[in-house]
């Protein structure tokens, strides 16, 4: 796609981001010889920098953190720019700018949002530090439910929370909670992306039913507990049972996710997780089938 741009309008300047960028780096533009520029990690202050140089006509892109960029047929990496710790500094974006009714999500009546970033754990499978890094940052509460009041005012009800790690202070989802209730919102929250099974209690549970919770995903990855350490989720599968009873108890839909394939997985590590699979509670299971990248 970026390729036939660059062929239909060569003096479009195309730009990269994400995981595949942040993963490959240089072998992307390799692979991509319409590719101007690339952003490492998280895009919005470097994206800032980049347009204030085309704004000027200022071509050297040395001095922007966080790029990959083409310098004479070699690929020049910068240094990182820092993240954004504070989350409720980055406004809410320009939507109207958007052919909102052209997005899935919308005419299907969902927003997805994201209310932190980064995550400390370090499961092996999972690639989002490359861009989020591994420290945890976060919207504060009260922007949390601005931003679902900004969408409730253009009508919109449904709302799919995307974070990679939205439990991880407990206070907080409690904090906006609170805030929804209080304020009477009228929400439907679902957790597709998941919440780890050792942050939730039943008192934590109880208030985000309340609150407009309806669905959440748990990633339990393996009925092996060998697995679980290799893959270093963190988790037993004790508390993995249990979290879904608490969740299935308050009246909310659960989710299990799986990985069939993980590393020194065996035959009969994987009939372990078909095994946990009949022992579980939860209303949905997922399977996915690992896929090893760089």
């Amino acid at each position: 796609m970026i390729n036939k741009i660059k062929e239909m309008y060569p003096n479009i300047l195309t730009v990269a981001g994400g995981t595949h960028v942040a993963s490959f780096k240089n072998k992307v533009f390799d692979e991509c010889p319409g590719l101007d520029l690339g952003v490492k990690q998280e895009g919005e202050l470097t994206f800032l920098q980049v347009i204030d140089k085309v704004i000027s006509k200022d071509y050297d892109y040395s001095t922007v953190k966080g790029l990959l960029y083409r310098n004479n047929g070699n690929v020049i990496e910068t240094e990182n720019m820092p993240m954004v710790d504070n989350l409720d500094d980055l406004p809410i974006p320009a939507y109207e700018l958007f052919e909102l009714d052209k997005y899935y999500g919308w005419q299907r009546g969902v927003v997805p949002i994201v209310t932190s970033r980064g995550c400390p754990f370090k499961c092996v499978f999972c690639s989002i530090n490359l861009t989020m890094g591994y420290k945890f940052r976060v919207k504060s509460a009260e922007k949390v439910v601005e931003e679902l009041e900004y969408w409730i005012n253009k009508g919109m009800r449904k709302f799919d929370i995307n974070d990679d790690e939205f439990s991880f202070i407990p206070k907080r989802v409690e904090q906006i909670c609170d805030l929804i209730i209080d304020k009477r919102l009228k929400v439907e929250l679902r957790l597709f992306n998941g919440i780890r099974v050792n942050d939730v209690n039943p008192e934590m549970l109880k208030k985000m039913k309340q609150a407009g919770v309806t669905a959440i995903t748990y990633g339990l990855e393996s009925g092996s507990s060998k697995i679980l350490k290799v893959i270093k989720k963190g988790i037993t599968i004790d508390l993995a049972l249990k979290a879904i009873d608490m969740t299935k108890k308050v009246g909310i839909e659960t989710t299990a996710n799986f990985i069939i394939g993980h590393p020194e997985e065996t035959y009969e590590d994987a009939l372990m997780t078909i095994d946990l699979i009949k022992k579980v509670n939860a209303d949905k299971i997922n399977f996915n089938n690992a896929v090893p990248y760089p």
